[in-house]
């Protein structure tokens, strides 16, 4: 491999995105983004491949591109940005994602609070999924 000569590039990215269906409890999807890259040094042009890419990440790659005056040494700069973009743009909602969650378990555990006090009972099941039971035990501390 000459100096300028680049590897390709092949991931999937899960990514979250609101998907905007009316009546649904969860408005939240989990979706993939395939991305492929080549570079060519020798004429300083690349080829992406992108499957079921994100809206933004579609509207990132829309726009014109500056063109460096060195183009072989910029396109090293350029790639590692492009990725680091689509990593950025991809991981985008999920923090607003987990923040969702984080609501819907805290509005859970404080209505099954609530009903623990009312019952005055010592142990609680919470089921989070079918494949996840939190059992928390309590004393009697005042609850």
């Amino acid at each position: 491999m000459t100096a300028y000569e680049f590897p390709e590039f092949a991931y999937n990215l899960p990514y979250m995105e609101k998907h905007g269906r009316a009546g649904s409890e969860n408005p939240w999807s989990q979706r993939k983004t395939a991305v492929y890259c080549q570079h060519r040094a020798e004429d300083s042009s690349s080829t992406w491949v992108f499957l079921q890419g994100s809206k933004t990440l579609k509207q990132f790659f829309k726009k014109p591109r500056m063109s460096p005056l060195n183009k072989k040494h910029h396109m090293e700069i350029d790639s590692v940005v492009d990725h680091m973009t689509i990593f950025t743009i991809l991981d985008d909602n999920w923090t607003e994602y987990i923040k969702y969650l984080d609501d819907q378990v805290t509005t859970y555990i404080s209505s099954t609070f609530n009903e623990f006090k009312r019952r005055k009972r010592k142990e609680i099941w919470f089921k989070i999924s079918r494949s996840q039971l939190i059992y928390i035990l309590y004393r009697n501390n005042g609850l």
